[in-house]
């Protein structure tokens, strides 16, 4: 997956699948308060399967491959970039579990704000997109 972006991210980048990309950003909406236990892994497990209609150990799997390539130097970009290529409604459910995710660690935190940054260049959609993909209620 050449995509032109920094050097340093091609090699980490190569190896991370749209599925995987995924979950890296599920994962990373999932700890925007700095951790990553068990609960914050749940629930990024459980968006994935929604999102993906994957069974429980597949979704683990991938989640627990996504913190591999991050502690690989796999970015919130590379996330996003291998995400990018899901098909329009599957890129447009993401975001709405990625907003659920961090609507349900209250407020506008700066980690929230770059997980929404890198999907929205990614995925070529504006702030107001994204915002417009904000589950109410």
């Amino acid at each position: 997956m050449m995509n032109g972006r920094a050097q340093e991210q091609v090699p980490a980048t190569q190896a991370v699948t749209p599925e995987v990309g995924v979950a890296g950003l599920l994962n990373e909406a999932a700890k925007t308060r700095g951790s990553y236990t068990e609960i914050e892994r749940d629930r990024a497990s459980a968006s994935l399967m929604k999102l993906l209609m994957l069974p429980r150990p597949k979704a683990k799997t991938l989640c627990d491959a996504a913190q591999e390539a991050h502690a690989a130097h796999v970015t919130l970009a590379g996330f996003a970039d291998a995400a990018a290529s899901l098909p329009g409604d599957e890129r447009e459910q993401l975001v709405r579990q990625v907003w659920a995710l961090l609507d349900d660690e209250e407020g506008e935190a700066s980690p929230e704000r770059e997980v929404l940054s890198a999907i929205g260049s990614a995925f070529d959609l504006s702030r107001e997109q994204i915002l417009s993909l904000r589950p109410s209620g």
